[in-house]
């Protein structure tokens, strides 16, 4: 009996009690041949893996059905040009990956680029309709006035679909900005947006200073060691976050332990192929019983690790505001200097609400809770990624390092005052740091897509847009459109985003071509944070050390989120050159 407790737990009762031969396995008594011990357990995961199968079988069918229904039904669809199977692709193939292989996360972001600017070309429409996988409809918008209306015009009708909601609420919750529509997210906005004015931000310049020169440090004390970028500018960026959003230090264990599992979401390598459709396809009652979940369950435990941490930041900071409006009922309104952003956002109120003694002028916990689940997401995770990249892209053009490095180490020399505050202030006014950023945001957008699910019946250039019909804006196509960029738009050359390029002729481009940080009312509020952020610590390293692509290193980026993998540096010291 002792074996039967380290299989999975299947109910298959109903087939145990019909068959003698299972009687006899699992009688009370200790079995006393070895091969009915054997046998027995083969024939349970056999029956377990048969079970799987059934149940993967019936669920891809169910897909196809619903899928198909769609593309047969839905108006839009018989009017927009289609992709068509790729040649060189498989029915199978086709059937379960669609144009994933070419159009998602499967590839890479240069792959996912040139397949939609090549099937816009080939197509001679800037929409055209894909398969996802199991055949999903999309509709891909690869214009920069199709990503207008969806993201400006008529906003309110586009809308994040259920799947990815799901998604983004497992690690975020149901409550922030970034899942809120319509008039509540309007509400979150006004609320939000002071804590992020420019003013309210640039006192946070000592903190982001520190933790720059903390790697700095590190890298002169790993002389002859290659440097793993993203993990450093991972860690750098996530100690950013747990000191200027909630106070929060990120030395003590608690804080280690934070910063591991945040770590392991968001640098965890995504599964093979064929394992990430078979977690889309059964059930997870059953997932959770199979060793190949370890991984999900991993990243579950992760998951609820930082919800759970950030919710007690969240509750102890809000009695220890409400104790003291007690003593002080002027707290509301006094400076946000030297405050997080925690302490703004629970004091935050809609001025708009107030004024029509409206319920609900400020931030519930929840909510609050919600946005610094956000913030430590968006604000670790995609500056994180936007300095890494930028390291790579310098480190293989040092002419671009050094004229970088040159208009850095002169603003050292010409400011005389020793106030960070001024400082960062005059980081933000450097012509060349910023558009250097710029072009690195431009080829590798921390985001790849937009996604967006129609509420009423549209019309984007000219073509119906059916109501529940999903279109998806590929941000990694139109930062590398030739149509916008020019013919080098896969090059990096930060003087594209100078206001005058005396080497190359202007080209005139759409305000919607370059959309790292979205656009409109759904563009992201921390854009400031994140660019000073970048700015400062590209600061303290670029005026300190040198740095140099490892020789035969090979860089990856796959996933949703951009994350560049194995990009390996060489760091020079400056001083002893």
């Amino acid at each position: 009996m002792w074996w039967w407790w380290c299989l999975p737990k299947v109910s298959l009762s109903s087939w145990f009690v019909t068959s003698s031969v299972c009687q006899k396995w699992f009688n009370p008594s200790f079995p006393k041949n070895i091969g009915s011990i054997l046998l027995g357990t083969l024939w349970l995961v056999v029956s377990f893996l048969l079970l799987c199968c059934i149940l993967a079988i019936v669920s891809a069918l169910r897909h196809w059905l619903v899928h198909s229904y769609r593309w047969l039904f839905t108006p839009c669809y018989r009017k927009i040009p289609f992709a068509g199977k790729p040649q060189q692709l498989q029915w199978w193939r086709y059937l379960f990956y669609g144009h994933s292989s070419y159009a998602a996360v499967m590839a890479s972001p240069n792959e996912i680029a040139r397949w939609f600017l090549q099937t816009r070309t080939k197509l001679h429409s800037y929409l055209f309709s894909y398969c996802f996988m199991f055949l999903a409809p999309r509709i891909a918008l690869v214009s920069p006035e199709a990503a207008k209306h969806v993201m400006v015009k008529n906003v309110r009708n586009y809308v994040k679909p259920p799947m990815v909601r799901q998604g983004l609420s497992n690690l975020l919750g149901n409550k922030g900005i970034l899942l809120a529509e319509g008039d509540d997210h309007a509400r979150q906005r006004r609320i939000i947006l002071p804590a992020f004015h420019f003013d309210a931000l640039v006192h946070l310049g000592p903190i982001f200073r520190a933790q720059g020169q903390q790697v700095v440090q590190r890298w002169l004390n790993r002389p002859e060691e290659a440097i793993d970028v993203h993990l450093d500018m991972t860690q750098v960026t996530m100690n950013v976050i747990a000191l200027a959003a909630f106070g929060y230090d990120p030395n003590t264990d608690s804080g280690q332990e934070l910063y591991r599992a945040y770590r392991d979401i968001f640098t965890q390598r995504p599964p093979s192929r064929m394992l990430a459709m078979l977690f889309s396809l059964l059930p997870s009652w059953l997932l959770q019983s199979m060793p190949l979940s370890r991984l999900l369950r991993r990243q579950q435990s992760n998951v609820r690790l930082v919800k759970k941490k950030v919710t007690e930041i969240v509750q102890k900071r809000r009695e220890e505001y409400e104790a003291l409006l007690v003593k002080d009922s002027n707290a509301m309104g006094k400076s946000t200097t030297n405050r997080d952003l925690l302490d703004m956002l629970v004091a935050a109120r809609d001025p708009e609400l107030e004024k029509k003694s409206s319920h609900l002028p400020y931030l519930t916990d929840e909510e609050i809770t919600s946005q610094a689940l956000t913030f430590m997401a968006a604000g670790q995770v995609t500056t994180a990624v936007l300095l890494s990249w930028t390291l790579f892209e310098l480190s293989i053009h040092p002419s671009a390092q050094e004229k970088l490095r040159q208009e850095l180490q002169t603003m050292e020399t010409t400011l005389s005052t020793q106030d960070i505050t001024e400082m960062v202030q005059h980081l933000d006014k450097l012509e060349y740091l910023d558009v250097v950023l710029h072009e690195s945001l431009r080829l590798h957008p921390p985001v790849l897509f937009i996604t967006r699910q129609a509420v009423q019946d549209d019309e984007i250039l000219g073509f119906p847009i059916s109501q529940g019909a999903i279109v998806n804006i590929p941000i990694v196509a139109l930062h590398r459109d030739p149509e916008q960029w020019g013919p080098d738009a896969e090059s990096f050359r930060p003087e594209r985003f100078l206001s005058s390029d005396k080497n190359n002729v202007v080209i005139q481009r759409h305000a919607m071509a370059w959309l790292p940080f979205l656009y409109g009312t759904r563009a992201c509020t921390g854009q400031r944070f994140a660019m000073l952020e970048a700015k400062t610590i590209l600061f303290e390293l670029l005026t300190k050390v040198s740095v140099r692509l490892q020789p035969g290193c090979e860089v990856k980026g796959y996933g949703m989120v951009s994350v560049p993998r194995d990009v390996r540096l060489q760091v020079v010291d400056l001083h002893k050159e």
